[in-house]
């Protein structure tokens, strides 16, 4: 697309345009807004980036919009708006722009649960870099190095996620920007929490939450105490899970509110389910599910339901936990994520074993292997037939 000026830019198409960008600009971090108004921010952001005069005022508008939305619609609605921004700027010859473009659309990709783009995105992108050692290009190394650990979890390479991990640290140690350097450290810790490697994932998240202390930053900290009582519930230190959840005060109509309401919600729960608190758990997740239906998170409301539905298998609430899990299928088939329905297919084993159906509980084992064929992160893949085998040794004979 050619991108020549016309000689008169106080068209009023252009000046409208114009004020439709600010005004998205103007909600950035407010993501109910984000998502409700979801459609016509895509076709204003799509049609200012066609306009030359407005077209950087769109692309600065394209990043908010990446960053905010986390309700969103499939990636296939912002997939032509990012590929006209890249062909623009491509046609500008703007190296920096692209490798800006390629790495936030690899955090859309990532969120959006597509970590095969994610991190092809994030290739391009540090292809786009420049050679230089400028704090803004390093960081946006680090950013990169990031997305690539992160989508590829759980990693296809070890050695290769720990050769990135520690290039990582060893930049952003350098760095005199704390707030960077806590954020990294954050997300390298989730990663290690992921892998269950709690050792260096409870150190990078105490020095995250210092370094946030230091800053006066409520919201990093609050992201740091989630993680240390996520890890204390999986080595099962449920007194330490209580005591960091009492920590965490949160204000819901703030920026990451919601949030860090539905991940402390449902640490909260998953402890209560753990520690053998059945009631408990049941009423905390469903206050969880309300709170998530709500706020319209599908893929999230699918996990807490999954949880609720084992709730309801351990207290032999038969009927309402196959309804459940039918409902967490559907939506599984819908996003097309085959581990979760494997899971689906291992729970309605589970909940057919604790009727006395060995036979039923059997098929559903068979359908969970059949349906592991198409889980094309290999690590994960593993992970669910072990979670089958598991469950298979649990039939006997």
């Amino acid at each position: 697309m050619a991108l020549n000026l016309p000689p008169e830019n106080s068209d009023p198409t252009i000046d409208n345009l114009r004020r439709k960008l600010a005004e998205i600009r103007a909600h950035d971090g407010d993501v109910n807004w984000f998502g409700a108004h979801e459609s016509s921010i895509r076709n204003t952001v799509w049609k200012a980036i066609a306009k030359p005069p407005v077209y950087r005022e769109a692309i600065e508008t394209l990043f908010i919009c990446l960053k905010n939305l986390r309700s969103h619609k499939a990636f296939q609605w912002w997939q032509p708006v990012v590929s006209d921004a890249l062909l623009d700027a491509a046609d500008l010859k703007d190296e920096k722009l692209q490798a800006r473009l390629w790495l936030a659309y690899g955090i859309f990709m990532l969120h959006e649960n597509q970590p095969g783009m994610a991190a092809r995105s994030a290739e391009i992108g540090s292809a786009w870099l420049s050679d230089t050692d400028s704090e803004e290009v390093t960081m946006q190394r680090v950013q990169a190095l990031l997305l690539m650990i992160c989508a590829s979890q759980p990693a296809r390479s070890n050695s290769i996620v720990i050769q990135w991990i520690a290039k990582v640290l060893k930049s952003v140690r350098r760095s005199q920007d704390l707030a960077w350097k806590a954020r990294t450290y954050q997300m390298i810790a989730h990663v290690y929490t992921y892998q269950g490697k709690y050792k260096p994932a409870v150190a990078l998240t105490e020095a995250a939450l210092k370094l946030w202390e230091q800053l006066g930053d409520v919201h990093g900290r609050i992201d740091c105490l989630i993680n240390l009582s996520r890890i204390a519930r999986n080595l099962r230190d449920f007194g330490k899970v209580e005591d960091l959840l009492n920590q965490i005060q949160i204000d819901p109509d703030s920026p990451t509110g919601h949030t860090h309401l539905m991940h402390r919600m449902y640490e909260e729960a998953a402890y209560l389910l753990e520690s053998g608190q059945f009631a408990k758990a049941r009423e905390m997740l469903e206050l969880t599910i309300e709170y998530l239906q709500s706020m319209k998170l599908w893929r999230e409301l699918a996990i807490v339901k999954h949880t609720l539905a084992l709730t309801l298998i351990a207290q032999h609430h038969f009927d309402q936990a196959e309804e459940t899990l039918a409902a967490v299928d559907e939506s599984w088939q819908r996003l097309k994520y085959h581990y979760g329905q494997a899971e689906v297919c291992t729970a309605r084993s589970y909940l057919e074993r604790e009727r006395g159906h060995k036979m039923q509980a059997r098929e559903w084992l068979e359908r969970a292997r059949a349906i592991c064929r198409d889980i094309e992160n290999e690590p994960l893949r593993q992970r669910m037939l072990a979670m089958i085998d598991g469950e298979s040794s649990k039939l006997g004979d």
